[in-house]
């Protein structure tokens, strides 16, 4: 059987190390997120780099994604931030903790009490 390749971080030479979230479901949403952009702008997913996947706490239900033509729900909603970086630019996805995985064009800034504390 062939062995499935796994991401080495050697041939990066000294790149900081990625962020390698251990929830099986953010890596669910990392993935989904990551293919989504390939097929979007047309790039190989192996140009595609995941730069940061933060928790956060979205003010409504548009996960800070939201147009003004439309409504949502004003409900805390727990999710994520990824930020995947591409040779030429950084993307945004929003994701809910429900596998929602939303690209984000013109993210809102974030309310800072929606960050992690440090």
């Amino acid at each position: 059987p062939l062995a499935s390749p796994t991401p080495e971080s050697s041939e990066l030479g000294d790149a900081p190390p990625m962020p390698n979230p251990s929830d099986p479901d953010l890596q669910k949403m990392i993935t989904t997120a990551t293919e989504d952009l390939a097929k979007r702008f047309s790039i190989q997913t192996d140009q595609v780099q995941l730069q940061e996947a933060v928790e956060v706490v979205w003010p409504d239900s548009s996960l800070g994604c939201g147009s003004p033509a439309s409504s949502y729900l004003q409900v805390l909603t727990p999710g994520y931030l990824i930020r995947l970086q591409t040779p030429d630019r950084t993307f945004e996805y929003h994701t809910d903790k429900r596998g929602s995985v939303v690209y984000c064009e013109n993210p809102a800034p974030l309310p800072l009490d929606s960050l992690p504390k440090k």
